[in-house]
């Protein structure tokens, strides 16, 4: 599904084995709630400088990201379910993504802030109620991003963020 400089609601959905993105969201503002995405090839959902509520979300058997926010994006989401995807919370290039009750399983990398593009700049996470479990990395800050884990800012650390 792709979503392009529109307003949109998504209820009660579920998309199973799909190939690419399941939801590609770009530069449009709405609300999802009570999703379910399981086995796709690429991202569970994937935003570009959208303002988004997302609210009982359920992602599994991802081979890219769960949630991916690029562009400026604002991504407010209650109640988060990631397990087994490549990488959980992604937050790149100025964006914001802010979740209530999250828990992140069987990932290799849970939650990751970076900026990929130089025309635009750091990005950041907050959460709040997270529980980790089995995953490779928890949690990955860029230098300049930030990341918060109830109210407590996460030192960054030194990676080459380009492989992202």
């Amino acid at each position: 599904l792709n979503i392009v400089n529109s307003n949109f609601e998504i209820n009660n959905v579920e998309f199973i084995d799909i190939k690419g993105d399941a939801i590609d969201i770009e530069f449009s503002d709405g609300n999802i709630d009570n999703l379910s995405i399981i086995n796709t090839t690429d991202d569970a959902l994937d935003f570009s400088g959208s303002n988004v509520v997302l609210n009982n979300i359920l992602i599994s058997s991802v081979a890219d990201k769960a949630i991916s926010a690029g562009e400026e994006s604002r991504i407010n989401i209650s109640n988060l379910k990631i397990k087994d995807t490549n990488l959980g919370v992604v937050s790149k290039d100025l964006s914001n993504v802010e979740i209530r009750d999250l828990e992140i399983s069987d990932t290799k990398i849970g939650i990751l802030a970076y900026q990929r593009k130089i025309e635009y700049g750091p990005s950041i996470v907050k959460a709040s109620n997270v529980i980790f479990k089995n995953n490779t990395e928890n949690i990955l800050p860029e230098e300049n991003s930030r990341v918060f884990i109830d109210n407590k800012m996460i030192d960054h650390v030194e990676i080459d963020y380009s492989i992202f």
